[in-house]
């Protein structure tokens, strides 16, 4: 199921700017401030949550867990001693 729900993802992600250009982000340069920045946010989370449950084999996505670990990010995110910190990093002190 990961195998199909990560490209399915990335298809989405990819089709719903086709009208710019294409990009390619290091996410892992990506800062909070910049996540706090995005219209939306919740898109970066999901790749985030995919690439961490893919770290586990996990291949379930439980919603009110996922719900839970974004707005715990954002909230995170807030704090002015982050807002230069990777996103990643900030993950890797929440666990």
């Amino acid at each position: 199921m990961y195998r199909v729900l990560l490209p399915a993802l990335l298809l989405l992600l990819a089709a719903h700017n086709v009208t710019h250009a294409q990009v390619m982000i290091d996410i892992s340069k990506v800062t909070c401030q910049q996540l706090l920045l995005m219209r939306d946010s919740q898109a970066l989370s999901y790749w985030l949550s995919g690439y961490y449950q893919g770290e586990h084999r996990n291949t379930t996505l439980e919603l009110e867990r996922f719900k839970s670990n974004h707005s715990k990010l954002r909230a995170a995110c807030r704090l002015a001693k982050n807002h230069e910190t990777p996103v990643m990093q900030v993950i890797d002190s929440l666990k």
